[in-house]
């Protein structure tokens, strides 16, 4: 809508899905829908540097790839039947041979999408008899082999993606 003095405001409508989720059905840009599977939920978001026709989507149920253009979608990163992984963020590299993601059960995570790789990278964490998570919410580029990490149940961190070891950070 074109408020005046040159100033536009994209118009949009909302609904609601049959699972009672808001949703875009009404927008600026053509909106396209489309579903991961049953109970599959998505998480995070990101940008392929690599193709910028895909879209890289971390979900509860691993990592998946939509393609813009041909609406196909594939999972990258597949999951036991009984294993549960909840990818909150995701970034690749710019060549985009590496994924590196967070998530609440096993740390920080990396992912080679050439050899199908997978190794995690758990913090230093007390146990005492209790089946341990290790819940990283999200994480941001710090330098080039750093990451400034926001774990769950914890102090802040610096992830080194070169050592792969946790510098907490204590100072307030």
């Amino acid at each position: 809508k074109d408020m005046g003095k040159g100033m536009i405001i994209p118009s949009f409508l909302t609904g609601l899905d049959k699972d009672s989720n808001f949703i875009v059905t009404k927008a600026a840009l053509p909106v396209h829908s489309f579903t991961l599977g049953s109970g599959v939920i998505p998480y995070s978001f990101a940008n392929d540097p690599e193709n910028s026709r895909l879209l890289l989507i971390g979900t509860n149920n691993g990592i998946y790839a939509y393609d813009k253009q041909t609406g196909q979608k594939r999972q990258y990163l597949k999951l036991a039947p009984d294993e549960k992984l909840t990818i909150t963020n995701l970034k690749a590299n710019k060549s985009g041979a590496v994924i590196w993601f967070s998530t609440l059960e096993k740390g920080m995570g990396r992912f080679n999408t050439f050899t199908k790789d997978i190794k995690f990278f758990m913090y230093p964490k007390l146990t005492r008899g209790i089946n341990m998570t290790y819940p990283v919410r999200t994480f941001s580029v710090k330098s080039r082999y750093e990451y400034f990490v926001a774990i769950a149940d914890s102090l802040p961190a610096i992830f080194n993606t070169e050592t792969g070891r946790y510098t907490f950070i204590e100072d307030t």
